[in-house]
């Protein structure tokens, strides 16, 4: 082995050969929805993207309370989470529930960055994957051919969240 990789780690499982710690339901639910979804099982899929939002807001929560701690993985799991739900709703043409769970995710980093609580490792990953947050919810939107003023709202709302995170730490 070379000096610039590094040896693959063992998942660490329980007695069923489920992955536990750090973000293990999220990423059990996630791996079961997607294979419902490979499968074209959308409202089944739909039911597991439902809890692994659920999951990631809880992981976003805890990032939160934890002064930051984690909130590299956190906030990426709730960014990957909407997406995942967006794109399933997307499957079954329902753009309300697709819109919904992209405002869900933009209000919670927005929240963050308005937040004088939150920490800053939290507030700096929130501004870092709410472009890309917003690209997909734009994307989902034109290809649904659905109302753009929910879009427009929350994007609005996530620019100047963002704005003001950026000039108060001095970028």
């Amino acid at each position: 082995m070379s000096f610039d990789q590094a040896a693959p780690q063992a998942a660490n499982l329980d007695e069923d050969g489920v992955e536990v710690g750090f973000g293990a339901r999220w990423k059990v639910l996630t791996r079961r929805a997607n294979a419902l979804f490979d499968a074209e099982d959308y409202e089944a899929a739909g039911t597991l993207y439902a809890l692994a939002c659920q999951e990631a807001e809880k992981i976003f929560t805890a990032a939160w309370n934890a002064d930051g701690d984690r909130a590299h993985e956190a906030v990426p799991m709730l960014a990957v989470s909407a997406a995942n739900a967006a794109n399933n709703a997307g499957r079954q043409n329902d753009a309300d529930v697709a819109g919904g769970a992209f405002i869900e995710a933009v209000d919670t980093f927005v929240s963050a960055l308005e937040s004088p609580s939150a920490p800053k490792p939290l507030k700096t990953a929130c501004a870092r994957h709410l472009p890309r947050l917003l690209v997909q919810f734009k994307a989902k939107i034109e290809e649904m051919g659905a109302d753009e003023t929910q879009f427009t709202q929350s994007f609005e709302r996530a620019h100047y969240a963002g704005l003001a995170f950026g000039r108060n730490e001095g970028f």
